[in-house]
């Protein structure tokens, strides 16, 4: 399943499939460079995301016990 997403990403134009095939198979995958910026921006949002999510459920979890009581 791994390698069929990959092959597509690949076909897609969205990563680059290096072939280091020398003597033991091994293959690496990278963003294509014209994609690696707008992923790492798309990621940088969805941690900054995850943290205010984390931070504000935090806080509400707290909220709930002073009111349970």
């Amino acid at each position: 399943m791994l390698t069929q997403n990959l092959r597509q990403l690949e076909a897609d134009g969205i990563v680059v499939r290096h072939d280091m095939s020398e003597v033991v198979l091994h293959v690496e995958y990278d963003f294509d460079p014209e994609v690696r910026e707008e992923v790492c921006s798309l990621l940088d949002h969805l941690a900054h995301w995850g943290r205010f999510y984390a931070t504000s459920r935090a806080t509400s979890s707290e909220d709930d016990k002073y009111l349970s009581k």
